[in-house]
């Protein structure tokens, strides 16, 4: 079966019809309105879709890996157990979009609204949300070990259980969090688990003061 050119994925997009697993690696979707459109399963290795409508997408077991994202509307997109792993998702809109389980290892998120979006389970090693507004977010069980959230804003985000070894938090809002049951161990193994009291997060970064990890020892 041959591929779909990106005039057939546009035309099939607005016509409500299913891209449903269909094999879109590395083609050029840029600023394509493709808002609701039903994207599960399909693969996207390196497709650009800069700048790319895809708000209240179905995007669940996508592969977006090595995507470029930048500047696309995913609000309300279901990125649920999708893999994008090295995407682009420099400013993009993420606000209230699901993204639970899914893999950002790598990712670079600088400036995207994460506000109110689910990443419960989801895993962001060494992503950079570097400037990202993650308020009202929830990321209960998320790891993101080893990323940068620089600037970034958590105001009232919740991570009771995430993974938060050596994160950098340089200047990052972190009123209201709602934090408990953090895992510090530096492979995410349960092995060293902060309970903190009412005071949430501020006591997860103490802790992680007193294991040496010199990224967080300057943002208390």
């Amino acid at each position: 079966m041959a591929r779909l050119s990106r005039n057939r994925v546009i035309e099939k997009a607005s016509k409500g019809a299913s891209l449903a697993g269909e094999d879109l690696s590395g083609l050029d979707l840029s600023w394509a309105d493709l808002a609701g459109a039903d994207l599960s399963k399909a693969n996207l290795f390196g497709a650009n879709l800069n700048g790319a409508n895809l708000s209240q997408a179905n995007l669940m077991w996508a592969s977006l890996s090595d995507t470029d994202l930048s500047a696309a509307n995913l609000s309300q997109a279901n990125l649920t157990y999708a893999n994008l792993t090295w995407a682009d998702l420099v400013l993009a809109n993420l606000s209230r979009a699901d993204l639970s389980e899914a893999i950002l290892n790598g990712a670079r998120l600088i400036g995207a609204d994460i506000s109110r979006a689910k990443l419960m389970g989801a895993t962001l090693y060494e992503a950079c949300l570097a400037g990202a507004n993650l308020s009202q977010a929830n990321l209960n069980k998320a790891d993101i070990r080893a990323s940068s959230l620089t600037n970034a804003d958590l105001t009232g985000a919740r991570l009771t259980g995430a993974k938060v070894y050596n994160i950098g938090l340089a200047a990052a809002k972190l009123d209201d969090i709602v934090c408990r049951w953090c895992d510090l161990s530096p492979d995410g193994d349960g092995k060293d688990i902060c309970r903190p009291g009412d005071s949430g997060f501020r006591e997860v970064v103490r802790a992680l003061e007193t294991l040496a990890a010199p990224i967080l020892t300057e943002y208390i």
